[in-house]
């Protein structure tokens, strides 16, 4: 395609899908952002997987060299190439929720200077649902993440003055607590870019200036 090539031992129809939902997410972030620079300096692959067995010789390994198995997708930025792999989740399809997570945090990289931790991994699952309604002929953003809602609603919240502080998820000793930690980043930046009809989406804009 225009900016993405795509390889992989999944059906033509797949390879043409991940092509497809990639460049529609960079063409509903063109729109929305128009300054933004999405042109990458180095070629980008998108390798898909057609089943579990071929995606785990592909998975990312954790520092003792352990498969970390709960990685259903990844992007890998390198100096020559960008890889995004993706595999498939049986009834689920493809895993690109993770890809556009990760694909998120590249691009804010490369056109913002600082960009604080809640805000990027906030904007990262705001854009990780990104979907295209075939039947409507619509693009999707800003849908609920899987888990993050029930997870909200099932465990208490971490102090908003925690979230804003933290510089790194490594700072969390448990898990639980990261996870909130997503949940609320997401949370909050939806509400940002969509409550009252998006009225305070400016207000992002603003913050950044202020912090610099």
């Amino acid at each position: 395609s225009e900016n993405f090539v795509v390889v992989g031992n999944a059906t033509d129809a797949d390879l043409r899908r991940a092509a497809t939902e990639l460049e529609g997410f960079q063409s509903v972030l063109r729109q929305e952002f128009p300054a933004i620079r999405l042109a990458a300096p180095v070629p980008t692959l998108i390798v898909v997987l057609s089943d579990n067995d071929t995606f785990a010789r592909f998975q990312p390994r954790d520092t003792r060299g352990r498969r970390e198995e709960w990685v259903g997708g990844y992007f890998m930025p390198l100096p020559a190439v960008n890889y995004m792999v993706t595999g498939w989740r049986g009834e689920n399809g493809l895993a690109f929720d993770t890809v556009f997570h990760e694909f998120t945090h590249y691009l804010l990289a490369r056109n913002l200077p600082r960009v604080p931790l809640w805000l990027a991994e906030g904007v990262a699952e705001f854009y990780s649902t990104f979907r295209l309604d075939t039947g409507k002929n619509l693009w999707l953003v800003g849908e609920t993440p899987r888990l993050r809602l029930p997870y909200l609603r099932t465990h208490p919240l971490l102090p908003l003055e925690r979230i804003l502080r933290e510089t790194s998820t490594e700072s969390f000793e448990r898990d639980q607590d990261r996870q909130t930690f997503y949940a609320q980043s997401w949370a909050f930046v939806h509400y940002l870019f969509l409550g009252q009809r998006g009225a305070r989406t400016r207000q992002i804009g603003m913050y950044l200036d202020a912090l610099e």
